[in-house]
Order: structure tokens, then sequence, then C-alpha cells
């Protein structure tokens, strides 16, 4: 009867173990995003962005990779329907006008206006592109929206980001864009990254990994008990 009745841990341990290695191999195979830097002062309105106007800002950035812009965008007018386009370029300087002189295009990505609510963070997520730490970059920012039917990006008519400027069709302007920049990081890199913030003995990556592995495997004894709960009962009813 004892070795009967052992057996009904078996379903438990190896739902426990099935969860344990799925949570194991996407947790360690995965990317995650990475905030490299943060402008968030966003009290002005910089725009129209549409088919007339556009929008450079430029930064500084200190990871070799960039995957992700993230604006502050307020659609003034619901009559914006078109696609907002935003542009990681290559930035030499500025021009004896004062334009920004820029070099190739390393990466873009588009996103529709139509589906924007009226004011809220946008994500641009593109394909990672390769920078160097410490170099000057710029993201340009334009719509194929008919004027004067495109978007408001907000930001701050301050300078409140030293490392870079701002450029509203082709021409210096005062004042930052509300921004933010992310890289994809591998789980080592983003415990690597994190350990300073995280209280002993959670700074060890050895103990934090077999921690996240038991409490995986916990959640998966716990799916299967309550399961096994439905099934009794659906049986006794």
């Amino acid at each position: 009867m004892g070795g009967m009745k052992d057996l009904r841990y078996w379903p438990q341990l190896g739902a426990a173990l099935v969860v344990a290695v799925i949570g194991a191999l996407w947790f360690f195979t995965a990317d995650f995003p990475y905030q490299d830097r943060i402008q968030q002062v966003a009290g002005n309105a910089f725009g129209p962005v549409d088919s007339a106007h556009e929008l450079m800002q430029t930064f500084k950035v200190s990871s070799d990779s960039l995957s992700r812009v993230d604006l502050y965008i307020n659609k003034d007018d619901p009559g914006s329907q078109g696609r907002l386009r935003l542009q990681i370029m290559e930035y030499k300087g500025t021009q004896p006008d004062g334009a920004p002189d820029v070099g190739e295009v390393l990466g873009e990505t588009e996103l529709d206006t139509g589906s924007f609510d009226y004011v809220g963070v946008q994500q641009f997520e593109f394909e990672p592109v390769t920078v160097t730490p410490g170099a000057t970059y710029a993201f340009r920012v334009s719509s194929n929206d008919a004027a004067p039917a495109g978007v408001w990006v907000m930001g701050s008519d301050a300078d409140q980001y030293s490392g870079g400027s701002l450029f509203k069709d082709g021409m210096p302007v005062n004042g930052d864009l509300y921004f933010a920049l992310f890289h994809e990081e591998d789980a080592a890199g983003l415990l690597a990254k994190n350990e300073p913030f995280r209280p002993w003995p959670l700074d060890s990556p050895v103990l934090f990994a077999i921690l996240f592995l038991v409490g995986a495997g916990s959640f998966g004894w716990l799916l299967w008990e309550v399961a096994a709960g439905t099934v009794e009962e659906d049986e006794e009813g």
C-alpha cells in the first residue's frame, strides 16, 4: 500500500520538472530589453510631425547595440492615420548653417498612427543595430500624414540632456525630446548588470538561478494539484 501511495506524487514531480525545464530554456535563451538611458521631462510638445515636418534628436550610447527607442507622443488630431517612422542614423556633427550632418541609416521601424491613444509612450522596436559605446548618433522621426494631421512628439523646451541636441525641420531648436534607449540583453548579462542592486543572497547569479528553477517547479506542482482537483470534482459531480 505504501508503494502505491508513493506513486501518487510522481505526476506532481513530473509536472514540476517539465515546468522547471521550460522555464530554464526560456530564461537562459531569451533576450530582455535593458534600458540604457532616459530623458523623461515631457512638458512641451514639438510638432506636428507630418509629411512637411520632422524631428531629429542626437544622443550618446553606452552599450554596443541598440534595439528600441521610446518616445512620448500626443495624438492631437484624430485624423492621423498614417505611418510614423523612426530611423537610427550616423551623426557626423553640424554643418556651417547649424543643420545636422548625418550619414548612413543603421536601422528603422514604423508605427501606425491610427492605432495610437490620445497621449502616451510609444515603443519603436527594430532589429538590433551595432553602435560604438560613447559615440553620438541620431534618431529621426518623420511621418507620411498629410499636414497638419500629424502627431506631436513631447519633450522639454530646455536643455535637459547634455549628451545631445534637438533639430526641427533640419535646424537646431532649444530642448530635448523625451526618449529612452534600450538594447537586448541575455539572462547572464542582465544578472551581471543588476548584481549591485540585488540584496544578499540574491546577488549570487547561481543562487538566483536556483531560486528561479525552484519557483518554476513549484508553479508546475501547483498547476497539477489544481488540475487534479478540478478533475476529481467533475468526476464526483
